[in-house]
Parts: C-alpha cells; structure tokens; sequence
C-alpha cells in the first residue's frame, strides 16, 4: 500500500509540474497544436526575465506534385520581461529556428514599434503566461 501511495504522489508531481532537460515548464497548447513553455531566467524587482518557446507541430501535407511532405515542427524563442505590478510586459529579441534547430531568423522586437511596453490583453496566449510567471 505505502508503494502504491509513493507512486501515486510522483504521477501527481510530474503531471503538477512538467519541466523539460533544458529548465522550461509546459503552460498548454493552443487548438492549431502548437506547445507553449516558460523559463523564468532571472527576478528583478520589480519585474521577470523570461524567455517564451513555442513548437509548432509537424505536418505531413500533399504537395503541388503529389508527394507528401514534412511541415513545420519548428520552435521560436522570445525574450520576454513581464512587469507583474504593472500588468505590463515587453519583448526585446525573437529566435525562430527550423524543425532541425537551425536558426532561420532573429528579430530584435523593438524595431517594430514606437511604444516598447505592451499591456496584457485579457484572453491571449500573453495573459496565459503573464498569469503563469506572476502569480
């Protein structure tokens, strides 16, 4: 009885807390498929270095001449800084790689936009995480 009671209280403890080999914890997945993981890199102050990673899942697809073919399956990391307080977050650099972990772009997030803060909007993925790292 007590080995089934230790192995019932693991099985809750690996499905409460899932944390993959490199420090990201598993937040859910959206309808697409596509896994949302958080690694909260460092606690300020006032605020939350974070980095975003999100998979998107492979698909097998015809292609125009028939055959079929692999898409997707790549991930992207994003910097993100959460201010808790303030419910307030910014993204400074985004790394998208391919399903073969090449990296095939970086974007530095603060060319794309005069305001550099960006608040929480209710319902998005972003509030799923800011609701994560803050709470």
């Amino acid at each position: 009885m007590k080995k089934v009671l230790i192995i019932l209280c693991l099985l809750f403890a690996t499905i409460s807390y899932s944390q993959n080999e490199d420090g990201f914890e598993y937040i859910g997945d959206s309808n697409d498929g596509t896994q949302y993981f958080v690694k909260i890199e460092k606690i300020n102050f006032n605020s939350k270095d974070t980095w975003l990673k999100w998979i998107e899942p492979t698909k097998t697809v015809k292609n125009k001449k028939g055959k079929y073919v692999k898409i997707g399956g790549g991930h992207t990391l994003m910097a993100v800084k959460f201010y808790c307080e303030d419910k307030i977050y910014e993204s400074t650099d985004c790394y998208v790689y391919d399903r073969n972990g090449n990296l095939k772009s970086h974007i530095d997030m603060s060319n794309f936009r005069d305001k550099y803060e960006e608040r929480i909007i209710p319902g998005t993925h972003i509030e799923s995480v800011f609701n994560h790292v803050c709470e």
